[in-house]
Protein backbone atom coordinates (compact mmCIF):
# COMPACT_ATOMS: atom_id res chain seq x y z
CA UNK A 1 0.00 0.00 0.00
CA UNK A 2 1.03 3.64 -0.67
CA UNK A 3 2.94 5.40 2.07
CA UNK A 4 0.38 8.64 1.47
CA UNK A 5 -2.39 6.66 2.35
CA UNK A 6 -0.28 5.88 5.76
CA UNK A 7 0.44 9.55 5.44
CA UNK A 8 -3.07 10.26 5.32
CA UNK A 9 -4.40 8.27 8.02
CA UNK A 10 -1.32 9.31 10.61
CA UNK A 11 -2.40 13.28 9.94
CA UNK A 12 -6.34 12.53 10.41
CA UNK A 13 -5.13 10.72 13.83
CA UNK A 14 -3.14 13.79 14.93
CA UNK A 15 -6.27 16.45 14.13
CA UNK A 16 -8.76 14.19 15.60
CA UNK A 17 -6.86 12.66 18.63
CA UNK A 18 -3.82 14.32 19.30
CA UNK A 19 0.03 13.46 18.19
CA UNK A 20 0.50 11.38 21.27
CA UNK A 21 -2.67 9.39 20.14
CA UNK A 22 -0.51 8.58 16.48
CA UNK A 23 2.73 7.62 18.85
CA UNK A 24 0.53 5.54 20.99
CA UNK A 25 -0.91 3.78 18.08
CA UNK A 26 2.94 3.38 16.07
CA UNK A 27 3.99 2.02 19.17
CA UNK A 28 1.40 -0.43 20.14
CA UNK A 29 1.37 -1.67 16.21
CA UNK A 30 4.60 -2.93 16.59
CA UNK A 31 5.48 -1.75 12.72
CA UNK A 32 8.30 -3.38 10.74
CA UNK A 33 8.50 0.23 9.23
CA UNK A 34 8.35 1.68 13.08
CA UNK A 35 5.93 4.12 11.24
CA UNK A 36 7.97 6.18 9.25
CA UNK A 37 6.22 6.07 5.88
CA UNK A 38 7.35 8.16 2.41
CA UNK A 39 4.60 9.04 0.17
CA UNK A 40 5.87 7.56 -2.58
CA UNK A 41 6.77 4.59 -0.75
CA UNK A 42 5.25 0.91 -0.85
CA UNK A 43 4.65 -0.66 2.82
CA UNK A 44 2.06 -3.69 3.80
CA UNK A 45 -1.10 -3.35 4.07
CA UNK A 46 -0.92 -5.22 7.61
CA UNK A 47 0.63 -2.54 9.10
CA UNK A 48 -2.90 -0.10 7.93
CA UNK A 49 -4.93 -2.94 9.37
CA UNK A 50 -2.77 -2.95 12.74
CA UNK A 51 -2.57 1.36 13.09
CA UNK A 52 -6.90 0.90 12.60
CA UNK A 53 -6.91 -1.70 14.91
CA UNK A 54 -4.70 0.08 17.94
CA UNK A 55 -6.89 3.15 17.27
CA UNK A 56 -10.25 1.11 17.46
CA UNK A 57 -8.46 -0.30 20.99
CA UNK A 58 -7.55 3.04 22.17
CA UNK A 59 -10.72 5.34 21.21
CA UNK A 60 -14.02 2.59 21.02
CA UNK A 61 -14.40 3.97 17.72
CA UNK A 62 -15.13 0.46 15.28
CA UNK A 63 -13.05 0.26 12.97
CA UNK A 64 -15.43 0.47 10.21
CA UNK A 65 -16.75 3.59 11.50
CA UNK A 66 -12.48 4.50 11.14
CA UNK A 67 -12.44 3.84 7.61
CA UNK A 68 -15.66 5.45 6.58
CA UNK A 69 -14.24 8.58 8.12
CA UNK A 70 -11.15 8.22 6.96
CA UNK A 71 -12.51 7.87 3.35
CA UNK A 72 -13.84 11.22 3.60
CA UNK A 73 -10.95 12.51 4.86
CA UNK A 74 -8.57 11.61 2.29
CA UNK A 75 -11.03 12.49 -0.42
CA UNK A 76 -11.16 15.92 0.84
CA UNK A 77 -6.60 15.59 0.45
CA UNK A 78 -6.95 14.03 -2.66
CA UNK A 79 -9.10 17.11 -4.15
CA UNK A 80 -6.28 19.46 -2.98
CA UNK A 81 -3.18 17.24 -3.98
CA UNK A 82 -5.41 16.00 -7.64
CA UNK A 83 -7.54 18.78 -8.55
CA UNK A 84 -7.50 18.22 -11.84
CA UNK A 85 -8.01 14.07 -11.97
CA UNK A 86 -11.52 15.63 -10.04
CA UNK A 87 -12.37 19.39 -11.59
CA UNK A 88 -12.88 17.74 -14.86
CA UNK A 89 -16.19 16.46 -14.21
CA UNK A 90 -19.53 18.34 -14.19
CA UNK A 91 -21.32 16.17 -11.51
CA UNK A 92 -20.99 12.94 -8.90
CA UNK A 93 -22.23 10.71 -11.59
CA UNK A 94 -20.09 11.29 -13.95
CA UNK A 95 -16.97 11.66 -11.70
CA UNK A 96 -17.86 7.63 -10.42
CA UNK A 97 -18.54 6.32 -14.04
CA UNK A 98 -14.73 7.45 -14.34
CA UNK A 99 -13.45 6.19 -11.61
CA UNK A 100 -11.61 3.38 -13.11
CA UNK A 101 -11.09 4.47 -16.59
CA UNK A 102 -10.28 8.10 -16.02
CA UNK A 103 -9.21 8.50 -11.89
CA UNK A 104 -7.57 5.06 -11.65
CA UNK A 105 -5.55 5.26 -15.08
CA UNK A 106 -3.98 9.17 -13.60
CA UNK A 107 -3.21 7.32 -10.08
CA UNK A 108 -1.48 4.57 -11.89
CA UNK A 109 0.64 7.19 -13.80
CA UNK A 110 1.51 8.55 -10.47
CA UNK A 111 2.06 5.45 -8.39
CA UNK A 112 2.49 2.62 -11.14
CA UNK A 113 2.67 -0.31 -8.12
CA UNK A 114 -0.57 0.94 -6.37
CA UNK A 115 -3.16 -1.81 -5.94
CA UNK A 116 -6.51 -0.23 -6.81
CA UNK A 117 -10.12 -1.62 -5.79
CA UNK A 118 -12.30 -1.28 -9.17
CA UNK A 119 -15.72 0.07 -9.81
CA UNK A 120 -18.16 -0.94 -12.38
CA UNK A 121 -21.15 0.59 -12.38
CA UNK A 122 -24.21 0.78 -14.27
CA UNK A 123 -26.94 3.85 -14.53
CA UNK A 124 -30.26 3.68 -13.28
CA UNK A 125 -31.31 6.84 -14.45
CA UNK A 126 -30.54 10.37 -14.30
CA UNK A 127 -30.87 10.21 -10.52
CA UNK A 128 -29.41 6.86 -9.41
CA UNK A 129 -26.58 4.71 -9.97
CA UNK A 130 -25.31 1.51 -8.88
CA UNK A 131 -21.50 1.03 -8.31
CA UNK A 132 -19.72 -2.22 -7.24
CA UNK A 133 -16.45 -2.27 -5.34
CA UNK A 134 -14.02 -4.85 -5.61
CA UNK A 135 -11.30 -5.39 -3.62
CA UNK A 136 -8.53 -7.96 -1.60
CA UNK A 137 -8.19 -5.15 0.78
CA UNK A 138 -11.60 -5.10 1.93
CA UNK A 139 -12.24 -1.41 2.47
CA UNK A 140 -15.28 -1.10 1.35
CA UNK A 141 -16.42 1.17 4.01
CA UNK A 142 -13.08 3.44 3.14
CA UNK A 143 -14.82 3.38 -0.17
CA UNK A 144 -17.97 4.59 0.71
CA UNK A 145 -16.48 7.78 2.87
CA UNK A 146 -14.35 8.52 -0.54
CA UNK A 147 -18.25 8.51 -1.81
CA UNK A 148 -19.57 10.88 0.57
CA UNK A 149 -16.99 13.16 0.31
CA UNK A 150 -17.17 13.27 -3.51
CA UNK A 151 -21.11 14.19 -2.53
CA UNK A 152 -20.02 16.59 -0.90
CA UNK A 153 -17.60 17.96 -3.22
CA UNK A 154 -19.96 18.01 -6.25
CA UNK A 155 -22.88 19.79 -3.57
CA UNK A 156 -25.35 16.47 -3.82
CA UNK A 157 -27.75 15.60 -1.12
CA UNK A 158 -28.21 11.45 -1.98
CA UNK A 159 -28.78 8.54 -0.31
CA UNK A 160 -26.34 5.85 -0.29
CA UNK A 161 -27.33 2.15 0.39
CA UNK A 162 -24.03 0.05 0.70
CA UNK A 163 -24.99 -4.17 0.10
CA UNK A 164 -22.58 -6.63 0.70
CA UNK A 165 -22.27 -8.70 -1.86
CA UNK A 166 -19.36 -10.95 0.14
CA UNK A 167 -19.14 -11.28 3.66
CA UNK A 168 -15.85 -9.96 4.38
CA UNK A 169 -16.19 -6.54 2.60
CA UNK A 170 -14.50 -7.67 -1.18
CA UNK A 171 -17.46 -7.18 -2.85
CA UNK A 172 -19.68 -4.69 -1.75
CA UNK A 173 -22.94 -2.82 -3.83
CA UNK A 174 -23.47 1.07 -3.79
CA UNK A 175 -27.07 2.61 -4.83
CA UNK A 176 -26.86 6.25 -5.09
CA UNK A 177 -29.65 8.32 -5.27
CA UNK A 178 -30.02 11.71 -5.85
CA UNK A 179 -32.38 13.37 -3.81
Amino acid sequence: MKGIVFRMLLDLVEDRFGYQMVDEIIIASNLKSKGVYTSVGTYPYSELIALCTELEKKTGISVEKLHLSFGEYAFNIFKQKYSEFISEFNDIFQFLEHLDSTVHVEVKKLYPEAELPSFTYKRINDKEIELIYKSSRKLAFFAEGLIKGSLSYFQTNAETKVQPLKNDNSNVRFQIKKI
